[in-house]
């Protein structure tokens, strides 16, 4: 990954990408069967996405490519050959184009739920928590 100077996030970007001030989006959730938990509407999403686990220590394990599924305000989505116990932190780097311009954001996200396709594939649903840095590409 190149050396990249970071860029604070606008307001709108942050909410955006951090789904930050829910209370101001609309809920999905009164439109949605009972068995769905998210709250903002989900968007395909194949694009690679790069994880590190979160260490009691506060380091970081060494990185792995993981692939999109679905993404949404609150979370995203993604299939790895890894079982991931929920409640593990993780940093999850990728890139979106919002607003015309491609972004590289850098998000910390818990593991609220994983589970394993018919394929092998452990199927893993995070919820964002913070953005921890944003620039163009």
């Amino acid at each position: 990954m190149p050396e990249v100077q970071s860029q604070t996030l606008s307001e709108d970007e942050a909410r955006l990408v951090a789904g930050l001030n829910h209370h101001e989006h609309e809920d999905v959730r009164k439109a949605c069967p009972p068995h769905e938990q998210r709250r903002f509407k989900r968007h395909e999403f194949f694009g690679t996405l790069t994880i590190r686990l979160r260490l009691p220590d506060d380091q970081l394990s060494p990185a792995i490519t993981v692939h999109g599924r679905d993404i949404s305000l609150g979370g995203v989505k993604f299939a790895s050959s890894i079982e991931l116990t929920p409640k593990a932190k993780l940093e999850i780097c990728f890139q979106l184009t919002l607003w015309g311009s491609r972004r590289f954001l850098r998000m910390l996200a818990e593991v609220r739920h994983t589970r394993q396709d018919e394929e092998g594939q452990w199927i893993t649903g995070c919820q964002f928590l913070d953005t921890l840095s944003a620039w163009p590409r």
